[in-house]
C-alpha cells in the first residue's frame, strides 16, 4: 500500500458533502480528515500536521474567513483552499485577504 499523497483537512458542515469530499479525495490518494465545526477544526489544526486545509466559506457559527484568519494566527505555512457556491468577488477577495499572512 502505497503512503498518502498529503494530509488533508476539511471543514464542512454539510454530511453529504463531507461523505463525497472524502470518498473522492481518499479514491486520489489523500488522507483526508473531515470536522464539521470550526472548533474541532482548530484542534486538529492545533495538534496535528496537515498539507492543505479546505475550508467552506459558509459555515454555521463562523465563515470561513474568520476561521482562516484565526488558524493563520499559529499556522503561516499549510495553505488553504477555499470552495463555496457562491461566486461573488467581494467573497473571493475576504477569502484571499484572511488567508495571506499578517
Amino acid at each position: 500500500m502505497e503512503p498518502p499523497k498529503g494530509r488533508l483537512l476539511c471543514t464542512e458542515d454539510d454530511p453529504d458533502r463531507c461523505d463525497l469530499i472524502i470518498t473522492v479525495l481518499n479514491a486520489a490518494g489523500y488522507d483526508v480528515s473531515c470536522t464539521d465545526s470550526p472548533e474541532e477544526t482548530l484542534n486538529l489544526a492545533k495538534t496535528e500536521n496537515f498539507d492543505l486545509y479546505l475550508m467552506d466559506n459558509w459555515l454555521p457559527d463562523i465563515q470561513g474567513p474568520k476561521l482562516t484568519a484565526t488558524i493563520r494566527e499559529f499556522d503561516l505555512r499549510t495553505p488553504i483552499l477555499f470552495y463555496s457556491a457562491a461566486a461573488y468577488e467581494t467573497h473571493k477577495e475576504s477569502a484571499r485577504s484572511a488567508a495571506r499572512p499578517a
